[in-house]
């Protein structure tokens, strides 16, 4: 049994309501979807810039003529090239000096000030990573004299 030109039209007209319906229940859950994704994975930008922020930080600041500043300009240079502000670059022990062994640099960063949306689900969190490293002036001694 084939159906009239018109009864096809009427169903069509029908249909395309539920579809204007479906749309609208849906359309909100996908873009929420959507831009969790997008949110997830700006947080994992700001971990990993942590970490590497801190362990550029370290790698300078265990090199023989380092200074506090120069590791907190570092640090400071990895975070910027991200966009990340409002960071705190901490390095132990401070002041460095010819006879530190370990140098410890942590990094924090307000998650809350750096992602699109997290301020909304995680007030006043911060991302933190510490990384020591062994200074090259530790197993140098100087033997003789003038």
């Amino acid at each position: 049994m084939t159906q009239s030109p018109s009864q096809t039209r009427r169903i069509r007209q029908t249909r395309r309501g539920a579809h204007i319906v479906e749309m609208a229940l849906v359309l909100p859950i996908l873009i929420m979807v959507v831009f969790g994704i997008i949110e997830f994975a700006r947080a994992n930008q700001i971990r990993q810039a942590v970490k590497q922020a801190a362990y550029e930080g370290a790698r300078v600041g265990i090199t023989m003529d380092a200074s506090v500043a120069n590791v907190q300009t570092q640090a400071n240079s990895v975070l910027s090239s991200v966009g990340i502000t409002g960071s705190t670059v901490t390095v132990s022990p401070n002041p460095l000096t010819s006879a530190t062994a370990f140098v410890t640099v942590t990094v924090s960063a307000s998650a809350t000030a750096n992602g699109w949306f997290m301020k909304y689900f995680t007030p006043g969190q911060a991302i933190t990573a510490a990384v020591t490293l062994e200074s090259e002036n530790s197993g140098i001694s100087f033997v003789g004299g003038s």
